[in-house]
């Protein structure tokens, strides 16, 4: 309750005190007395003013509220928007990737095209694609983007990842996605 509202109030309830002293005056002495008469007429103005007081009090909280609806919509109609966004720019690279994947000759090229582009459309630092050998059941990285690729079609310092063994090796025997914030804290990394 703020400042105004209690003066308004406080105004309120004086008035209501003051409505039965006014009740028990017969009108026969405000009309000749000229000091009941301004008493009365400034009851009235008091009355007047409380009401109209009241009434932009009323109107001043409604806005306020209105405001504050309005600005939880607009906050949800964004929300909204960014989450269709990215539904959209997810649509937009699978669809690029279902594309890519017919336009290519043999695996090899698919996957480095995967890994290349896995950079450029979703934004990712580097990209590393295993293939299990099942032969050896190790992982072998066919194909890379960033720091292990510092030439086309080149993978630096290439390595073979037994099945569950770090990160990928886990991934790759569980069968599980693993999302991992700093590798570098994990244990298996």
């Amino acid at each position: 309750m703020n400042k105004n509202t209690k003066i308004i109030l406080v105004f309120g309830v004086y008035l209501l005190h003051a409505i039965p002293a006014i009740a028990q005056t017969s009108s026969k002495n405000l009309l000749q007395s000229p000091i009941s008469e301004i008493g009365y007429w400034l009851f009235i103005a008091g009355v007047l003013l409380f009401v109209a007081a009241f009434s932009f009090w009323m109107i001043k909280k409604r806005e306020a509220s209105i405001r504050e609806a309005e600005a939880k919509k607009t906050m949800q109609q964004e929300l909204r928007a960014t989450e269709l966004q990215y539904r959209l720019e997810t649509e937009k690279v699978i669809n690029y990737f279902a594309h890519s994947m017919s336009a290519h000759v043999n695996v090899d090229e698919m996957l480095w095209d995967v890994a290349k582009n896995c950079i450029s459309k979703l934004s990712f630092e580097d990209c590393v694609i295993y293939i299990l050998d099942e032969q050896d059941f190790v992982l072998v990285q066919k194909a890379a983007w960033g720091p292990k690729n510092p030439e086309a079609y080149k993978i630096l310092n290439r390595i073979e990842i037994p099945i569950g063994s770090g990160i990928v090796g886990n991934v790759a025997l569980t069968g599980r996605a693993e999302m991992i914030p700093d590798t570098s804290a994990d244990e298996r990394y």
